[in-house]
C-alpha cells in the first residue's frame, strides 16, 4: 500500500509540474492580455477621402496627444529650402582680366603720343586704331589723343575703381549686360574728370568685355538645402479631447486625412498590423516575466499554479483598467485625462507578494506598469505612479499581521499618486482644477487597492491551496471555532497542543524553518482527539481508564484513529493543506510501543503482527512536520519526569531524537544531523526554563504505566511516542548523555554505518 500511494504521488506531482503545463499557463496569459488590450483599441474610423466633404461633425474622443505630421514637416523644408535660394561661385580672373585690358588700352595711347615718328594726326589714329576696341568710333580716339598724359590717368584710376566697384559683389549672367550702363553713370558722377578724357573713358567702357564673375553653383546649391532640410525639425500637432477634426461639409484636404490616420480614426489603417503590434508588446512582457522566474526563482517556476497565479493577477488588474478606460469615456474631460490614476496597479503587487514572494511582486509591478502605459496611451505619469506605487505597497505589506492594517497601506497608496499627480501637473502646468481631480482619483485607487486585495486574498487561498500570514494569523487565534471546540472538549489535548507549539516554535525560529506554520501546526495536530478525547491520557481524570477493558489492538486502533480523524476534522473546518499534511504526518510510522508490548505479553511475540501497532504515516516531507513530531514527542516524554536537571531533560530530548532518526521516522524531510543538534539544543532550552512537575496519574494509569516500561525495557524494542499514543512513555535505556552531540555529518554517513 505504502509503494502504491508514493508512487501515485510521484506520478501526480509530475504532472502537476510538466513543461506542459507551464507552457499553457503562459500561452493562456498571453492570450488573454492581448484580448484585453486589444478589445476596443481601435477607435471609430471615418469612411472619407481627399477632396471629400465630411458628412457630420468629426470630434477626437481620445486622450489629449501630440502627434508628427509628415505633410507639415516636409512643407516647412520647403519653406527653408526655398530660403536658401542659390549660391554662386566668383571667378577673379574675370575682373582682373578688365583691369588688365584697361591698362592695355590707357598705356597704348600714351605711347602714340608720345611717338614723335607719326607726325600728324591721321597717322597716329590709324596707328591706335588697331591697339584699341575695333568698335571704338575714331572721334573717340581722337579725343583720346587731344587729352593731356594727367588727365588721361585720372581716367584710367577712375575707370578701374569704377569696374572694381560693380564687380566686387559679383556679376552674374543675367546682371552682365547691366554693367556698362553702371560704370557710365559713375564716370559721369565723377567730378575729377571732364571733357576729352571722361569722353573718351566713357566710350572705351562701352566697349568693353564685360562678361559674369558670378556663377551659378548646383553642388553647393543642393548641398547647403540638404542641409537646412536635415536641421528642421518634424513638425507636430496637438489634439486635445474633444477637439472638431473635419466640420460637416468641410472638404477634406490632404493634412486632414493624414491626421485621421495618425490619430488612428481613417478607415484605411492596417487593423492586421495594428493587432500584430499588440501581440508582440504582449508576447515581449511575458517573455521578460518568464526569464525572470525560470532563471532567478527556479522553485516558483518548478510549481505551474504559479504561473497561473501570475497570470490571473496581471490580467484582472488589465481587466480592471480597460473598465475604467471605457467608464472614463463618457466622462468630462480633466476627468478621462487623469483615468490613469486610478488603475490598481498594487492589487497585483499586494496580492503577488502576499502569495509568492516579494521579487515576484516587483517584478510584475513593473510589467504591470508598462501595461499601464500602453492601456493609458504612453502616458509616462501612468507608468510611473504605477510602479512607484506598486514598490511602497510591497514594502508595506510586509510583515502585516492584521487584515485592518491594509487601510494604511491603501492610505500610502493613494499619498504616491497624489504626489505623482502633483509633481507632474506643477512640471507640465496643469491646471489647479486638473490637480484637485487627480488627488481624489489617486484617493480612489488607494481605497480600490485595499478592497480587492483583502476580497480576493481569501478566494485565491483557497483556489490555489496557499496559506498566507493572514489565514495562519487567524487561526491560531483562541476565538478559532476549532479550537474553542478542543478548548471545551479535550481541554488536556489543547494545554499539550499549546506547549508543543511553544516548544516547536522555538525549533522552527533557531532552524530558519517557518514558526507561525509550525505553530499552527502544533495547535491543529491532535484535533482528531475531539472524536474521543477521555481514550488519551491528558483528557482523563481521577477514574477507571477505558483502556483497561480493551484489547491492545483495539486500544491502538483507537489512539491511532486520531490522525484520521484529525484530517477529515480539518477537511471539515477547511483547514489549510500545509496544516492537514502535519496532521497526517506527525506521527509518521512510529510504533505504538505501550499496547504492542501490552499484546505481545498477552499472546506472545510470534502471534503479534507488529504492523498493527504502527501509525499509518506518511512520514514527514518538511522541516516544519519533522519539528512538530519532535516536539510532541519530547513536550510529553520531558513533562512526564519529575522535576529533572537540566543535564536530564537534555538527554531525554536527545534520546528521544535518537529513536524517531533510528526507526527512520526523518528520513524524508530535509533535516541534517546538524539541524537536530539545533533542534535539540532549542528543546533543551525551552524545557529547561519551565517547571516540570506534572498532575500525578489516577493509581491505575501509573501502574499501567509503570508495567509498560519494564516491559518496554525487558523487550528492548520502545520507541518514544508521545503521550496521546501510550498513556506514558518510559525512560529509555542507554540514553544519550547530556551535551553529547546526535551524530555530525549527513544522514548517509550515519546510514551506511
Amino acid at each position: 500500500m505504502k509503494i502504491d500511494r508514493a508512487k501515485k504521488l510521484s506520478k501526480g506531482n509530475m504532472m502537476q509540474k510538466s513543461p506542459a503545463s507551464r507552457i499553457l499557463y503562459v500561452f493562456l496569459s498571453v492570450v488573454v492580455s492581448f484580448v484585453v488590450l486589444a478589445f476596443g483599441f481601435l477607435p471609430e474610423q471615418v469612411d472619407i477621402e481627399e477632396g471629400q466633404a465630411a458628412t457630420e461633425d468629426i470630434y477626437y474622443k481620445g486622450a489629449s496627444t501630440t502627434v508628427v505630421s509628415d505633410i507639415l514637416t516636409e512643407e516647412a523644408k520647403q519653406v527653408a529650402a526655398q530660403e536658401v535660394g542659390q549660391l554662386y561661385q566668383k571667378n577673379a580672373t574675370i575682373l582682373t582680366g578688365l583691369l588688365a585690358d584697361v591698362e592695355r588700352y590707357f598705356s597704348a595711347v600714351l605711347a602714340v603720343k608720345a611717338d614723335e615718328t607719326l607726325a600728324t594726326e591721321t597717322e597716329k589714329v590709324v596707328a591706335l586704331k588697331s591697339q584699341l576696341p575695333a568698335n571704338l568710333a575714331e572721334s573717340s580716339i581722337v579725343q583720346a589723343l587731344k587729352s593731356s598724359e594727367g588727365s588721361l590717368g585720372a581716367c584710367k584710376q577712375v575707370l578701374c575703381d569704377a569696374i572694381k566697384e560693380v564687380y566686387d559683389p559679383g556679376v552674374t549672367v543675367e546682371d552682365a549686360s547691366a554693367v556698362p550702363g553702371k560704370i557710365d553713370d559713375i564716370l559721369v558722377a565723377d567730378k575729377s574728370i571732364s571733357g576729352n578724357s571722361l569722353a573718351f573713358s566713357r566710350a572705351l567702357a562701352g566697349n568693353l568685355d564685360f562678361a559674369a564673375n558670378k556663377i551659378y553653383d548646383p553642388v553647393a546649391t543642393a548641398a547647403e538645402v540638404e542641409k537646412i532640410m536635415a536641421e528642421i525639425y518634424p513638425v507636430h500637432v496637438s489634439v486635445q479631447q474633444g477637439e472638431l477634426l473635419l466640420a460637416k461639409g468641410e472638404v477634406a484636404d490632404a493634412k486632414g486625412i493624414e491626421l485621421l490616420q495618425l490619430l488612428g480614426l481613417h478607415k484605411g489603417r492596417s487593423i492586421v498590423l495594428t493587432y500584430f503590434g499588440i501581440l508582440l508588446f504582449v508576447a515581449m512582457l511575458y517573455a521578460l516575466l518568464v526569464v525572470f522566474l525560470a532563471y532567478y526563482k527556479k522553485k516558483l517556476w518548478r510549481e505551474p499554479k504559479n504561473i497561473l497565479i501570475l497570470g490571473i493577477l496581471i490580467n484582472l488588474v488589465l481587466i480592471i483598467g480597460k473598465l475604467i478606460v471605457f467608464l472614463s469615456d463618457g466622462v468630462a474631460g480633466q476627468v478621462t485625462f487623469l483615468s490613469g490614476i486610478l488603475m490598481p496597479v498594487a492589487i497585483c503587487s499586494m496580492l503577488a507578494t502576499v502569495l509568492l514572494d516579494k521579487e515576484s511582486g516587483v517584478f510584475t509591478t513593473v510589467i504591470l506598469g508598462l501595461f499601464t502605459g500602453f492601456l493609458f496611451d504612453a502616458q509616462l505619469l501612468y507608468v510611473f505612479a504605477a510602479i512607484f506605487s506598486g514598490f511602497v505597497a510591497i514594502a508595506s505589506i510586509s510583515g502585516l499581521d492584521q487584515r485592518s492594517k491594509y487601510a494604511v497601506v491603501g492610505l500610502r497608496i493613494a499619498l504616491v499618486y497624489m504626489a505623482a499627480v502633483v509633481a507632474w501637473g506643477f512640471a507640465w502646468g496643469y491646471s489647479y482644477a486638473t490637480i484637485g481631480i487627480g488627488i481624489g482619483l489617486a484617493f480612489v485607487n488607494g481605497i480600490l487597492s485595499v478592497v480587492f486585495t483583502v476580497g480576493l486574498l481569501p478566494f485565491f487561498e483557497s483556489a490555489f491551496g496557499i496559506t498566507t500570514m493572514l489565514r495562519l494569523l487567524e487561526l491560531s487565534n483562541s476565538n478559532n471555532p476549532l479550537i474553542k471546540k478542543m478548548m471545551l472538549e479535550a481541554p488536556g489535548t489543547y494545554q499539550h497542543s499549546v506547549l508543543v507549539g511553544n516548544l516547536a516554535e522555538a525549533a522552527a525560529n533557531a532552524l530558519g524553518a517557518d514558526p507561525l506554520v509550525v505553530r499552527v501546526g502544533a495547535y491543529f495536530h491532535d484535533i482528531g482527539k475531539i472524536k474521543r478525547p477521555y481514550f488519551f491520557i491528558e483528557n482523563q481524570n481521577a477514574g477507571e481508564n477505558p483502556h483497561g477493558k480493551l484489547q491492545p489492538t483495539l486500544s491502538t486502533l483507537i489512539i491511532v484513529s486520531h490522525v484520521k480523524e484529525g484530517i477529515e476534522i480539518a477537511k471539515e473546518y477547511k483547514l489549510p493543506q500545509v496544516i492537514i499534511d502535519m496532521v497526517e504526518q506527525h506521527h509518521g510510522t512510529s510504533l505504538v510501543s505501550f499496547f504492542y508490548n501490552k499484546a505481545k505479553k498477552q499472546d506472545g511475540e510470534d502471534k503479534v503482527n507488529i504492523e498493527e501497532f504502527c501509525y499509518p504515516g506518511p512520514k514527514p516531507q518538511s522541516k516544519e512536520a519533522a519539528i512538530i513530531l519532535l516536539a510532541d514527542s519530547v513536550q510529553a516524554a520531558v513533562q512526564a519526569m519529575s522535576q529533572p536537571t537540566k543535564g536530564q531533560i537534555e538527554g531525554r530530548i536527545r534520546s528521544i531524537i535518537k529513536n524517531k532518526f533510528d526507526s527512520g521516522q526523518l528520513e524524508e524531510c530535509d533535516l541534517t544531523f546538524k539541524d537536530l543538534n539545533v533542534i535539540a539544543d532549542s528543546f533543551t532550552q525551552v524545557l529547561a526554563s519551565v517547571s516540570h512537575k506534572r498532575v500525578d496519574y489516577p493509581p491505575v494509569v501509573a501502574e499501567m504505566m509503570k508495567k509498560g516500561e519494564e516491559a518496554a525495557e525487558a523487550d528492548g524494542t520502545i520507541d518514544k511516542q508521545s503521550a496521546e499514543e501510550a498513556f506514558y512513555q518510559p525512560g529509555v535505556e542507554n540514553a544519550v548523555e547530556p551535551g553529547l552531540p546526535i551524530d555530525s555529518g549527513n544522514r548517509e554517513t550515519k546510514e551506511n554505518a
